[in-house]
């Protein structure tokens, strides 16, 4: 049998690997996952339904794991699935087969603490706590983003420690690339800081926006504000108040045209917000940067240690910091090099340890690991 090799552990090539609950292939860190499990030359199956109704869901997604039982050699529950995992507990417990749970994120600490649809101690938040609670104990392992993540999931849920391991987000290289234009020596009048994502508390999109307008006098800065919200309009707010002179605003663009505006920017602004969950994680953001060899500025915490260093591959601020985030751009600004240097070798990090196939092998080397049976 042909084996896929690492320094410390040995997969089984054609092995079959589930992904298991709502159809999301196409949500980065699922596609990632899928992507990169497919470049080390593993199988992966679809094996999902969207029906909002819990009997009818289980029932479709029982039959369409039936005649897959004997080929499946693992069910992962792609994100989001904690409502789908009592149904690939069953499954799993029926026919003998490992479950990996990707919680990727917390539903409690995203609705209650980040969206704060409802006060902590409240009904709403019991319910979720036992959700991600629930989840998390039906699983054989549970896949994180970052270690301080882990160890929130462990405190909060009183979870064991043993199950938990950490899977980093990525930026996805397929789409996340160096643009050639930028590349080739093409001069340019202005610096570029671009900021891109859903406009949630843990981006904190407005202290972005309130720096641009402290800065809108500097003539060769430009500010590319991209994304929007259902839930948080503080930034879009903020914008049309304030009507920076140097901003431009994309409320939506397709992931294409994403991916060229980040190349082409100078400068790419990681999650700003404050909130636990900003404090816990690596945005998809801060990834997209680093595949598009743009100088990176993060915010300052555990989790932003845990991957990168300060001056080295990113620019560290503090969190919701206005005066921060200013002096970071006018540093950046006038000091080409570090720029530079920010931009190379962070590029030089992701292609070394964040590559779809580069985060799917960590997948890989867990499953070895705890799941010998599996080689």
């Amino acid at each position: 049998m042909r084996l896929l090799c690492t320094p410390e552990h040995s997969t089984k090539v054609n092995m079959l690997i589930c992904f298991f609950g709502y159809p999301n292939e196409s949500y980065s860190r699922n596609k990632i996952l899928i992507d990169g499990l497919k470049k080390n030359g593993i199988k992966v199956i679809s094996c999902t339904d969207k029906n909002g109704f819990f009997p009818i869901r289980a029932w479709r997604l029982f039959a369409k794991f039936w005649p897959l039982k004997k080929e499946v050699d693992l069910i992962f529950v792609q994100f989001p699935g904690y409502l789908n995992m009592p149904i690939a507990w069953a499954i799993g417990k029926l026919f003998r087969k490992p479950i990996i749970f990707d919680a990727f994120v917390s539903i409690y600490d995203t609705y209650i603490y980040d969206r704060e649809i409802a006060k902590p101690n409240s009904p709403t938040a019991w319910f979720y706590w036992w959700v991600d609670k629930i989840a998390c104990t039906l699983a054989d392992i549970v896949t994180l983003d970052t270690n301080a993540h882990i160890r929130y999931f462990i405190k909060t849920f009183h979870l064991n420690k043993k199950k938990f391991f950490r899977i980093p987000v990525g930026g996805d290289e397929t789409l996340f690339h160096p643009s050639k234009l930028q590349r080739s020596g093409v001069m340019r009048r202005k610096i570029v800081i671009e900021f891109h994502g859903m406009f949630t508390k843990i981006h904190g999109a407005e202290t972005f926006v309130r720096v641009s307008k402290q800065l809108e006098n500097h003539p060769d800065l430009e500010f590319w504000l991209i994304g929007d919200s259902h839930n948080y309009r503080l930034p879009i707010e903020l914008y049309h108040q304030l009507k920076p002179k140097n901003m431009h605003y994309w409320p939506r663009l397709t992931e294409t045209t994403l991916a060229k505006k980040i190349s082409q920017a100078d400068i790419s602004i990681g999650h700003l917000g404050s909130t636990q969950k900003a404090k816990m994680v690596m945005t998809n953001k801060m990834y997209h940067a680093l595949a598009s060899q743009v100088a990176l500025v993060a915010a300052d915490n555990a989790a932003s240690r845990e991957f990168l260093t300060d001056k080295k591959n990113a620019y560290f601020i503090k969190h919701n910091d206005e005066a921060h985030l200013k002096k970071a751009v006018l540093s950046l600004t006038k000091n080409k090099k570090l720029r530079q240097k920010l931009a190379t070798n962070g590029y030089v990090l992701h292609q070394n340890q964040f590559t779809n196939q580069q985060i799917s092998l960590k997948l890989l080397q867990v499953i070895s690991q705890h799941f010998p049976h599996i080689r």
